[in-house]
């Protein structure tokens, strides 16, 4: 049996873009017309991770508490920090989702950065995955997706404190992030920094997901055919929310939402985004006074 990530929180904290990428894309967004139905958007995405159900299958879940500091530094639209057991054999998982109102506020949080800075050293490059997953499992009929991503492994060793002896924990992440109005899921920041430079997608926000597996030497990681399987378990049901992500443009706003500023034209404006001072503070200070929560983004 494999062990769950306890707290995958302080991984949300963790050097990020500076203050000079941000502040010229911010003097950007004023003057700029704002989707119509960038609340509606907003308002659904956060329904729907809401409504990820808490047994998925064999899987039950377990919601964690994310940190103050996480969240004031993403300023999510919505975070859902669960850890999922397996009723049939004990064997636990990790599911983080954060969706953010502005990409901005998601570049540079994402596993290579985050879990080094918070003492769990990357091992080897990540390595590209598809994962083909359907939203019934057992179903070869229902709806399918291909999930790009990316998969990375750290591993920290630290002294056993029954003993003297020194034990290795092993964390491999899967990892993707969403981005709206974009046919596939994307694998890593560089693609999600271009989406945060397109004026006419920055205020849909964007979403990252992380399924986190977690061993030591006792209890090591599945094999990934068993970590695949997980993925799917966890994942594929939740196809859905993926494609209420992707397809902003379909979002529709209630009657009388959405009033907006115009300028002199009457043409809506949106006032410029104000820089996160927590998002270009250097990493290692921001995260410095956290003890708990997710430490994946």
């Amino acid at each position: 049996m494999y062990t769950t990530v306890k707290n995958i929180g302080l991984a949300l904290i963790a050097p990020a873009v500076s203050v000079g990428l941000l502040l010229p894309m911010a003097a950007q967004d004023a003057g700029r017309s704002r989707p119509p139905n960038v609340d509606a958007y907003h308002r659904q995405v956060k329904a729907a991770i809401e409504k990820i159900p808490p047994h998925l299958g064999t899987w039950v879940g377990e919601d964690q508490d994310v940190p103050t500091a996480a969240q004031k530094l993403l300023r999510p639209n919505i975070i859902l920090s669960r850890n999922y057991t397996d009723t049939l054999t004990g064997a636990q998982v990790s599911l983080l989702i954060v969706h953010c109102r502005d990409p901005r506020d998601m570049l540079g949080h994402y596993p290579p950065i985050c879990y080094p800075a918070n003492g769990d050293p990357q091992s080897g490059e990540g390595a590209p995955r598809d994962w083909v997953v359907r939203e019934s499992p057992s179903n070869d009929a229902s709806p399918s997706r291909t999930i790009s991503g990316m998969e990375y492994v750290f591993e920290r060793q630290f002294r056993d404190p029954r003993g003297m002896s020194s034990v290795t924990r092993t964390t491999v992440v899967y990892n993707f992030l969403v981005v709206p109005d974009h046919r596939d899921t994307i694998r890593d920041m560089d693609a999600l920094q271009r989406a945060a430079k397109d004026y006419k997608r920055r205020p849909y926000g964007a979403a990252q997901f992380q399924v986190v597996f977690s061993g030591e030497d006792n209890h090591p990681v599945p094999s990934r055919e068993q970590r695949d399987k997980v993925f799917q378990a966890l994942i594929g049901p939740n196809l859905p929310v993926i494609d209420t992500l992707i397809n902003a443009s379909q979002a529709t706003s209630a009657p009388g939402e959405n009033s907006t500023v115009t300028d002199a034209s009457n043409t809506p404006v949106i006032p410029a985004m104000p820089v996160n001072p927590a998002t270009a503070a250097n990493g290692s200070q921001a995260g410095s006074d956290l003890t708990d929560g997710p430490r994946g983004l």
